[in-house]
């Protein structure tokens, strides 16, 4: 083969290397946070399923007091870097509802509350379903301190998130929420200290707890009142520097029936047989 045309050859390899390289380089991803960068098309961008849920991704940034920013970096500014950590929030909610059987009261429990972000799109989705349908009633049950964590039950590896909440405010999340206070109820302390209360009919419980032993804590305690079709929405499950409680809810719901699903974004999802 004539040397000037495999010159030619590479040459033109080249330029289509580079070409595709650019092209590359240049695209900005369709999302990019929450540990997770995707190009692929977003799944609450559709014309019938989640205008609600697109609604609430503006309202937040305007309603909201994001007092915890110093703790987790977390504000107005950059929220949609959270956009398909609260999808997941909603899509567990609905999962829930769908296949319920149950048409008594349900309760949605959420562990771990701090600013009531996640709280909001659960709620703001509850509203909206309770203004086409009045057959569901519901009450939402928010369990936080509302305080530094609780150093007693963290493990030695988690130490070093022990001040990370010391800006946590009782009343700066009863304000975020304040829309919703009839159909919200505050349980504030220390888990398991504030498990007083018996709670049946669970469909939703959401628990982002920063904490292996809390975690467990709560699983024991909920996994009993889980109503058929449930969910339990993990928020810690795959992120670095929370093996601990990864490993705990493994090994939980390793002789247990329904499944575990296992997300990108670090959160995973168990639904309840």
């Amino acid at each position: 083969m004539d040397s000037d045309y495999i010159h030619h050859l590479k040459q033109e390899n080249y330029n289509l290397s580079k070409e595709l390289y650019n092209t590359k380089i240049n695209l900005k991803p369709a999302f990019d946070g929450w540990g997770m960068t995707t190009n692929h098309q977003l799944p609450w961008n559709d014309s019938f399923k989640w205008g609600t849920f697109r609604e609430s991704s503006v309202e937040i940034k305007n309603a909201f007091n994001f007092g915890l920013k110093a703790d987790i970096g977390i504000d107005a500014n950059n929220i949609d870097s959270l956009l398909w950590r609260h999808w997941i929030v909603v899509f567990a909610l609905h999962y829930a509802l769908e296949f319920k059987q149950s048409d008594a009261q349900i309760n949605l429990v959420e562990c771990g509350v701090s600013d009531g972000m996640s709280a909001f799109f659960v709620l703001k989705e509850m509203s909206q379903m309770i203004s086409k349908s009045s057959e569901i009633q519901y009450q939402m049950h928010l369990f936080d301190s509302w305080d530094n964590l609780y150093s007693e039950d963290l493990t030695e590896k988690e130490l070093h998130i022990e001040g990370r909440y010391a800006n946590n405010s009782l009343e700066r999340v009863q304000n975020n929420l304040s829309v919703f206070q009839k159909k919200v109820k505050y349980h504030v302390g220390y888990i398991p200290f504030t498990f007083t209360e018996s709670l049946s009919n669970i469909s939703y419980l959401y628990i982002d707890l920063n904490s292996a032993n809390a975690t467990l804590e709560t699983l024991r305690y909920f996994y009993p009142s889980l109503s058929k079709g449930s969910v339990i929405l993990f928020d810690d499950y795959g992120w670095s520097g929370f093996e601990e409680t990864k490993e705990i809810i493994d090994k939980f719901f390793s002789d247990k029936p329904g499944i575990l699903l296992k997300i990108p974004t670090g959160q995973a999802i168990y639904f309840y047989k």
